[in-house]
């Protein structure tokens, strides 16, 4: 009896070590992916982040391109 007792404890212990490498295993490929994904999203906020910027820096030149433009027209047009 004690025999068919110890038996059956080690086939239990050798099933839920298996089960807890398994989930090892999975919790591991579920970080990485995580860390994958988070990379990703951050590494995207930041190109939008520099896009939008370099957008903005060539509006803000064009916009001072086009009035000075503008000034030296008119103070052409008034010197003639």
């Amino acid at each position: 009896m004690r025999e068919n007792f110890e038996e059956r404890v080690r086939e239990m212990e050798r099933r839920y070590s298996a089960r807890v490498n398994n989930l090892r295993n999975d919790l591991q490929l579920r970080l990485k992916s995580e860390v994958s994904e988070t990379e990703e999203r951050k590494n995207a906020q930041i190109g939008n982040q520099y896009s939008q910027a370099y957008f903005d820096h060539n509006d803000s030149l064009c916009y001072s391109f086009l009035k000075s433009k503008s000034r030296g027209s008119t103070r052409r047009r008034s010197t003639t």
